[in-house]
């Protein structure tokens, strides 16, 4: 006679699998983010990979964060075109790159705002070159201020540790609180100024000039972790890796002149 599984056995069972399913899926969920933190570094290693060559070409002068006037644009797909301003950094790197997608953390969410639709057109490219997840350390490396009118980025002679100074960080967008890790912006703040980028005009002020990661309005200068509460950095060298928060606190491996 076949004997059949009592209410208390079954029970037994279903207790079981909740308890394991409750311990290994947190492990798989784990798992899963390290994949995509390693996809992501390799992106950032990429995108450092293209700025040292976009170096070469241009007297090892880093781009600048934006250009106020615009460019014509560097894309084969668009040759000719004059792109008005203004323009972001990532226009001038992606010729040594072509592929627009490595600007996207593979652990952002889904693109609730359209940034990354599909298609073509000076529209789209605008998309993700204002909205990459690859932020650049604007205030030391593309600073904005124009001595004598000329909108330059930094020289690579004036970064005294190129291996330990931050280039490009994970970023978010703070504008859409909503959903702040689906949107990138192409710059980020540094945690606090430790010394004045050179060459900034007389008037130029902390507050004005950048928010700092004591804002409300920026908190945690943009930067995204979204890989186990860490965060991917590329450095000027163009080595990247994963970094906590409190790592990347650390004001120094900002500073151009350290």
């Amino acid at each position: 006679m076949r004997r059949g599984f009592t209410l208390i056995e079954l029970l037994v069972v279903i207790a079981i699998i909740a308890i394991l399913a409750a311990i290994l899926f947190p492990v798989f969920a784990k798992a899963r983010e390290k994949a995509r933190q390693s996809s992501c570094t390799s992106n950032f290693k990429q995108m450092g990979t293209a700025i040292i060559m976009y170096l070469s070409d241009y007297d090892e002068m880093l781009p600048i964060t934006e250009d106020p006037y615009g460019i014509y644009y560097p894309l084969q797909n668009y040759p000719g075109f004059y792109a008005p301003g203004p323009v972001y950094w990532p226009y001038l790197v992606q010729p040594y790159v072509k592929n627009w997608p490595l600007e996207r953390c593979p652990s952002a969410a889904g693109d609730t705002y359209g940034i990354w639709r599909t298609g073509s057109g000076y529209d789209y490219e605008a998309n993700w070159a204002l909205c990459p997840h690859t932020a650049l350390n604007w205030v030391y490396l593309g600073t904005c201020w124009a001595p004598n009118g000329q909108y330059t980025g930094c020289p690579l002679a004036q970064i005294v540790s190129p291996a330990e100074t931050v280039m490009l960080v994970d970023s978010y967008w703070w504008e859409w609180p909503d959903n702040v890790y689906d949107v990138g912006y192409y710059c980020v703040d540094p945690p606090d100024l430790t010394t004045w980028p050179a060459n900034r005009p007389p008037d130029a002020t902390g507050v004005y000039w950048y928010g700092g990661w004591s804002s409300p309005a920026t908190p945690n200068g943009m930067c995204a972790f979204r890989h186990n509460e860490m965060t991917t950095v590329t450095f000027v060298d163009g080595h990247a890796k994963a970094m906590t928060h409190d790592a990347l606190a650390n004001p120094w491996i900002w500073d151009t002149a350290t």
